[in-house]
């Protein structure tokens, strides 16, 4: 039985078996935990309750850097740039990214006053 802090987000919807749920999330030292033995044996409540207001908690992966991706490169797409990071963010996510950082590859400096400028 671990006396470390639990953590218990409330009103949220999580991501489970490619459903979603409208439920609890419990958290102790950094991991996901059933809370039926904190309730049953330990019989201790959350040390910390956070109100999620509606939110979804999903897991997701980052990507740090990606130059475009689904036909499109981001130093190349420099009339739509805006357009060409949300085609590109939206194909990320049936991957399971759900953040990442665009990056341009190497290429006149023009290009880069004029896509960074949009960012």
């Amino acid at each position: 039985m671990s006396s470390s802090e639990v953590i218990q987000f409330h009103n949220c919807y999580i991501l489970r078996d490619h459903k979603i749920f409208k439920e609890d999330l419990w958290v102790r030292d950094k991991k996901i935990i059933n809370p039926e033995p904190l309730f049953f044996v330990e019989k201790k409540p959350s040390n910390i309750q956070v109100d999620c207001r509606g939110a979804l908690i999903s897991p997701g992966f980052i990507d740090l850097q990606i130059n475009g991706g689904f036909g499109l490169d981001f130093s190349h797409n420099v009339d739509d740039v805006e357009g060409g990071i949300q085609k590109v963010a939206k194909g990320l996510l049936r991957y399971g990214v759900t953040s990442f950082c665009p990056t341009l590859i190497t290429s006149p400096s023009q290009i880069y006053h004029k896509v960074v400028y949009c960012i």
